[in-house]
């Protein structure tokens, strides 16, 4: 080759590296730098940082909704949209006929139709939060940079406006998601057991899931004031859901996790408190006897952007959802017969939930984050249970009633969740407090040892003894489980073993294996009798060889992008981008729901799916405010190659972390 070849090719390499710098590092910001909003009392100034965390800064309270509400939807905008048509129960006008069966669900939710009524109702002050709240949000869906945003522009929409009672229709989504996933009984009849499916499916759709694996606590080391952490599981998007913004006013700040599309702050902290909510709704499946003069019934029309009209017929009972009844036609003729003659005499099955009356939690949230002062009984939590946990500089409070509360016998810990195995992630939060050892929380939150493990496997000595007839693999799998250190880290053989060896005690006990059951009669023979069930199955899914029995190849994470996901039920051709920017997000497995850290489980499975989608942060009273969770776009430049596949750093709010900025100017 030439010298002049040579000459040409390293300007051909320069130039191609010039241009990955280019289009990497790119001279334009992804936030405008100005926009104007209807009804701006003065200008405001956004500071986002790398990760998107929003920074406002005015000095008017009712400016700060507008710019909330900027803030959503030009970080969310594509997200918001999305769970928007979910709920109104439109998605068949985007995607066609094959999703309206999720529309029909979102009808018989009756999600917009008590949304509408509850907005209604709310207070003057709640109703104008929200009408500025929604100029914000529709400044930024026409901005450009929104509707260019590959979303939209690949699937060919363009973002309706926001109404005002549209937040509240979020707010309704996402606290029937907050409810766990119906499990109807053996005899519940076969439309019970398909709305239970149908549930299901509707969550796949979102993959928002999971959220009672959430957990919260607080600790405290000598005089300093309490950190609270806070943890959110959300399923199983690649979407991000959190938005996290700060709010500073003359010489106060407010830090919160705010849920876009809302105004919710499950999470946050002011100069003067902290606090942490656990977001679970409740819903349950009862049989009733009917009462023709408690019955009613309304249609809703489903419009498919390529098919007929279809009616969607909606009952309802004292309130609640008629799922079946002993005869539709004997309900029926309920339904016309006069009251003072009808005889209460057909039973049918119902779903209860708070989400089928009027009302709003709106007000009970800003009083939480310090945004309005209402007495307390104005200001009750309706859709949401809201439990959680209060810290001001000295001490903690428990607010609600969480279905799990652990303290330790000296005060410095405690810890509220909704899952049982939260009782084992106290244990190991106590083990971690344990003086002279500093409080950590950056270690601790990201601590995958297992306590309920250690506890266990201190009884199941005697089964990994190893027998003359015991195969070679047996023997080996055997010794990773003598040496395990009760860690699900990604590498660990141990973990795999054990929770697959505790996933088939659970089939022969009926529950997840506790230290009880180690003890009973006949407990050893039991054990053995799993313990090589678990080998077998594990030989089948992942090979002969022990040594690829890795924690990380047993368990799953993967996120997953809405309508991607989900193509066959779309019109639209997807396959191109669901395979390749909108293709499943594969990361490191690692972790435990038993672990500090939460995590995947085989002995333990979500009903739904797994659910790695998890938000994280802990703060002080008027102290720093960290979060640790994944944050991936992927219409960036070579963004598949820069994806972060272990777990993220910790992420510490800071202005001083902040690269962009964008000014927002009233009308001229």
């Amino acid at each position: 080759m030439t010298r002049s070849t040579w000459t040409g090719v390293l300007v051909a390499a320069l130039a191609l590296l010039l241009g990955i710098w280019w289009f990497s590092t790119g001279p334009d910001a992804p936030y405008p730098h100005t926009e104007r909003i209807d009804g701006l009392a003065d200008s405001t100034t956004i500071q986002w940082s790398e990760e998107g965390v929003a920074h406002i800064n005015t000095s008017d309270s009712t400016d700060f909704f507008a710019t909330l509400g900027y803030a959503h939807g030009v970080n969310r905008g594509w997200t918001l949209s999305l769970w928007r048509q979910t709920a109104l129960g439109n998605l068949s006008r985007w995607f066609g006929a094959g999703v309206a069966p999720l529309d029909r669900h979102a009808r018989s939710l009756g999600l917009a139709r008590h949304a509408r009524q509850s907005y209604e109702r709310l207070p003057p002050s709640t109703k104008r939060r929200l009408q500025h709240y929604a100029r914000g949000m529709n400044a930024a869906l026409r901005s450009g940079s929104v509707r260019d945003d590959a979303p939209f522009v690949l699937l060919d929409i363009t973002p309706a406006s926001w109404a005002p009672w549209h937040g509240i229709l979020i707010e309704r989504l996402l606290a029937w998601l907050a409810t766990r996933p119906l499990d109807p009984p053996s005899h519940a009849p076969p439309s019970v057991t398909e709305f239970a499916e149908k549930d299901r499916q509707y969550r796949r759709w979102l993959h928002l899931h999971g959220w009672n694996r959430s957990v919260a606590w607080a600790t405290r080391s000598g005089d300093g004031p309490p950190t609270l952490f806070q943890r959110h599981v959300l399923g199983a998007t690649a979407m991000p859901v959190v938005q996290e913004v700060s709010w500073t006013l003359s010489t106060d700040t407010l830090t919160a996790a705010t849920l876009p599309g809302t105004l919710l702050f499950p999470t946050g902290r002011t100069p003067e408190y902290a606090w942490a909510s656990l977001l679970q709704s409740t819903a349950s499946l009862s049989q009733t006897v009917l009462d023709s003069t408690r019955l009613q019934t309304w249609h809703e029309r489903i419009e498919p952007a390529d098919g007929d009209e279809q009616l969607v017929h909606v009952r309802r009972h004292e309130g609640d959802l008629l799922l079946s009844s002993s005869s539709p036609s004997v309900v029926d003729s309920l339904a016309q017969t006069d009251s003072a003659q009808a005889k209460p005499q057909a039973t049918g099955w119902t779903l209860q939930w708070p989400g089928f009356h009027t009302g709003s939690d709106l007000p009970a949230w800003l009083q939480r984050a310090g945004l309005r002062d209402a007495p307390p009984d104005s200001a009750r939590f309706r859709l949401f249970s809201a439990s959680g946990l209060y810290v001001s500089a000295n001490d903690w409070t428990v607010l609600g009633s969480p279905p799990i509360i652990a303290r330790d016998s000296l005060e410095q810990t405690i810890l509220i969740g909704a899952s049982p195995w939260a009782q084992q992630q106290a244990k190991g939060l106590q083990s971690l407090a344990r003086p002279p050892v500093p409080t950590e929380i950056s270690d601790w939150s990201a601590s995958d040892s297992s306590v309920w493990a250690a506890d266990l496997m201190s009884h199941l000595q005697p089964v990994l003894r190893t027998d003359s007839q015991t195969s070679g693999r047996r023997q080996n799998a055997r010794t990773y489980l003598r040496n395990w250190n009760h860690s699900y880290t990604p590498a660990s053989i141990g973990a795999t073993v054990f929770d697959q060896w505790m996933r088939a005690y659970r089939a022969e006990l009926g529950h997840v294996p506790t230290l009880t059951d180690t003890a009973a009669f006949f407990a050893t023979y039991r054990q053995r009798r799993a313990l090589h069930r678990a080998l077998d199955r594990l030989t089948t899914r992942l090979g002969p060889d022990v040594r690829r029995w890795r924690w990380e190849r047993a368990v799953t994470d993967r996120r997953y992008f809405p309508v991607w996901s989900a193509d066959s039920l779309v019109e639209a051709s997807l396959e191109e981008m669901r395979t390749t920017r909108y293709a499943p997000l594969s990361r490191t497995g690692q972790g435990h729901p038993s672990a500090l850290a939460g995590g995947p489980s085989l002995v333990d499975p979500p009903a739904i799916a797994p659910s790695p989608t998890a938000w994280a942060g802990w703060t002080r009273p008027n102290g720093s405010f960290t979060v640790r969770r994944h944050h991936y776009a992927p219409s960036a430049v070579f963004a598949r190659s820069r994806i972060q596949t272990d777990r993220p750093p910790p992420v510490r709010f800071s202005l001083n972390r902040a690269v962009y900025s964008t000014t927002l100017l009233p009308p001229e």
